[in-house]
């Protein structure tokens, strides 16, 4: 929740700069409820409120995200949401966060980054060079809790998970789960 809560709360605070935190923190927080009531079965909560406690972190969180942004010399107006048609069995879906060709997925938890966490990243790129053959010039997954960020390129990513150049893996991608010789 807290994870979800500070990620909109950045975006409302970049679409409305002058508005107090007090005002765009509950909106974020029906956002996130909206999202994690939608996107994940177990997910229940009794109360639609945070305690201080919570709305601290959430704040924090919100700050960290528009002073991680700055530091890379990004316009926080230029972060957007990667929006992805989907592919064969792969639906549409989005990422965490875009800019100048920057993918920058956001993990919210007191672990390090996890096989799972490449494989996400590696869909996306797949998404992206599937919609209009671009690559990203960057990757980045980020975790916040924890103050660790992993930095990679595309071609470095595929041919360390696969020993294949990008176009010959993203083309083995798409007939995997495109070619209909899979259970959908």
């Amino acid at each position: 929740m807290i994870s979800e809560a500070g990620y909109f709360l950045f975006f409302e605070s970049v679409r409305q700069p002058t508005e107090h935190v007090t005002v765009l923190r509950p909106r974020a927080v029906k956002c996130a409820l909206e999202f994690l009531r939608s996107n994940v079965a177990d997910f229940g909560t009794d109360s639609d409120e945070l305690d201080q406690a919570e709305a601290d972190e959430v704040d924090s969180l919100s700050g960290w995200l528009r002073n991680y942004f700055l530091a890379q010399g990004v316009s926080i107006n230029g972060v957007v949401i990667p929006k992805y048609r989907g592919h064969g069995i792969i639906g549409s879906c989005k990422g965490d966060f875009e800019f100048s060709n920057t993918l920058v997925e956001m993990k919210y938890v007191d672990r390090k980054f996890r096989s799972h966490d490449l494989r996400q990243v590696i869909v996306y790129a797949a998404l992206r060079y599937f919609e209009n053959g671009g690559s990203y010039e960057a990757i980045k997954i980020v975790n916040p809790l924890l103050g660790i960020e992993f930095k990679t390129d595309v071609d470095e990513l595929i041919y360390s998970a696969s020993g294949s150049d990008t176009p010959e893996f993203f083309q083995k991608l798409s007939y995997a789960i495109s070619s209909g010789e899979i259970s959908h």
